[in-house]
């Protein structure tokens, strides 16, 4: 099953605000879109 990392953060971004996939409120990435795209590159290479 081949899934594209685009369309899956695409699907992020309908439930969830931009704010809360890409930072924490402070001064550093949030780690939360970093787990669910290595979960799509896992699954993807069949892990």
């Amino acid at each position: 099953m081949l899934l594209h990392i685009q369309a899956v953060q695409k699907e992020i971004g309908k439930r969830k605000r931009y704010i809360d996939i890409t930072g924490n409120w402070l001064n550093h990435p949030n780690d939360y879109l970093a787990r669910i795209l290595a979960q799509v590159v896992i699954k993807t290479l069949g892990m």
